[in-house]
């Protein structure tokens, strides 16, 4: 089991991987499901930095393909974390 900071580091560096653009593409994509994945341990902190962080990453890359109202999303290396985060956020922090 990792503790709180062991969990921040493992998260700093995947967030690091994901938002590096000469990173492999398949590697970004298995970076985000990881993050996805361990976002069910994450603090309120940490869901905020990764949400900015995959905020300004989409901005940056200026990517829509996640669809809401159908509940469905392509494989794409950031809807794995969005999808994963969204599900913790509460409704205050949805309302940016």
């Amino acid at each position: 089991k990792l503790k709180e900071e062991q969990l921040g580091d493992v998260f700093q560096r995947l967030i690091n991987r994901l938002s590096d653009e000469k990173e492999n593409n398949t590697n970004r994509i298995r970076c985000a499901q990881s993050l996805e994945k361990l976002s069910m341990k994450w603090n309120d902190k940490q869901l905020n930095d990764a949400f900015n962080s995959l905020k300004d990453m989409l901005n940056k890359d200026d990517y829509n393909l996640f669809n809401c109202e159908e509940r469905y999303m392509y494989d794409d290396k950031y809807a794995y974390l969005l999808y994963g985060i969204a599900q913790r956020l509460d409704e205050n922090q949805m309302n940016i």
